[in-house]
Order: structure tokens, then C-alpha cells, then sequence
């Protein structure tokens, strides 16, 4: 009984783990996308204003949100 449930658990891990992955994989493709502000590009351009070809608080939300799910992917990974 105790194999069911430690296998149970282990796939239920597992899919959270791909379901973590799958999303930001998600991001970064949004982010990444030709002439858009990548992972760590720029948000204003070179005189210091907002880039007008982007939306800034969608990108720090993206951002942010990859950030969050880079950390709990950590974490799940580390548990024994």
C-alpha cells in the first residue's frame, strides 16, 4: 500500500514540476519573440524613455512571473 501511495505522489510531483516548466516555457517564448525585450533587455531606450514597441507592465509581469515559477521549480527539485 505504501508503494501506491509514494507512486501516487511521486507522479503528482512530477506533473506539477512539467506543468512549472511548460509555463514558463510559455513566457519565454512570448518575451523572446523577434523584436521584443527578450529576458533581460532594455525597457527604455537609449535617451531613457519607455520603448514605445512594447508593453512595459506586461513584460515586468511576465518577468516577474517566470522569476516566481524559476523558484518554485528550484524548490521542488531540491525536496527529497
Amino acid at each position: 500500500m505504501v508503494g501506491a501511495n509514494l507512486k501516487a505522489e511521486t507522479m503528482k510531483l512530477m506533473e506539477k514540476r512539467s506543468a512549472l516548466e511548460t509555463e514558463m516555457n510559455v513566457i519565454i517564448d512570448r518575451l523572446c519573440q523577434p523584436g521584443g525585450p527578450g529576458l533581460s533587455g532594455n525597457l527604455v531606450d537609449s535617451e531613457g524613455f519607455p520603448r514605445s514597441d512594447i508593453d512595459i507592465p506586461v513584460v515586468r509581469a511576465e518577468r516577474h512571473r517566470r522569476a516566481e515559477l524559476r523558484n518554485d521549480h528550484k524548490e521542488r527539485l531540491q525536496r527529497k
